[in-house]
């Protein structure tokens, strides 16, 4: 509805019908005046602000938005981390946690709480993160104490683990899953 115009009031800044997304990677194909940090030819990521949109062959991206992309990261991967890093960086530096803490990360598997847990724990915070069965895997590799929806009510299991309590709770779900 957005991208096609139906309800300019929320984006009404933007000209109609919208190219959609903020997340890109890829080749950088031209560089503005003052530009110095990049050329041509190099791989990029970053966010497209200003109505650019990034669902689109091609898109801008503002100089002070991008960053070089690192070889050994793909370019789906890469264009992840913009919206989902910053958005792990601003819960943490909300909650302002000291080194130490206990952090409870309700959804530990997706794209966000996979980056919130290794920043947290870069942070020396404890984290205990909540997930499907599926995710326990990858949440466990990254140091997380994992929690799991499917293994009947969450709140016991996290007591259990955290018998003093947590001391921060970052939601990437919205709720809690109830068990089967």
């Amino acid at each position: 509805m957005l991208r096609s115009g139906l309800v300019p009031a929320l984006n009404g800044h933007l000209s109609f019908p919208q190219v959609m997304g903020m997340e890109a990677a890829g080749d950088v194909l031209a560089v503005g005046s003052g530009v110095t940090d990049v050329t041509v030819g190099d791989a990029v990521f970053g966010f497209a602000l200003g109505g650019a949109g990034s669902y689109a062959e091609t898109t801008v991206l503002p100089a002070a938005n991008a960053a070089r992309k690192p070889s050994n990261l793909s370019y789906e991967w890469a264009a992840t981390i913009p919206v989902s890093g910053t958005t792990a960086l601003d819960a943490l530096d909300h909650l302002d946690l000291p080194e130490g803490s206990t952090l409870l990360l309700n959804g530990v598997g997706g794209s966000t709480g996979q980056i919130t847990a290794q920043l947290a724990r870069s942070r020396g915070l404890t984290v205990v993160g909540t997930g499907s069965d599926s995710k326990r895997a990858a949440a466990e590799a990254l140091g997380v104490t994992f929690v799991s929806y499917t293994a009947g009510a969450v709140a016991p299991q996290v007591r259990a683990l955290a018998p003093s309590g947590v001391d921060g709770l970052i939601d990437l779900v919205g709720r809690l899953p109830t068990p089967p």
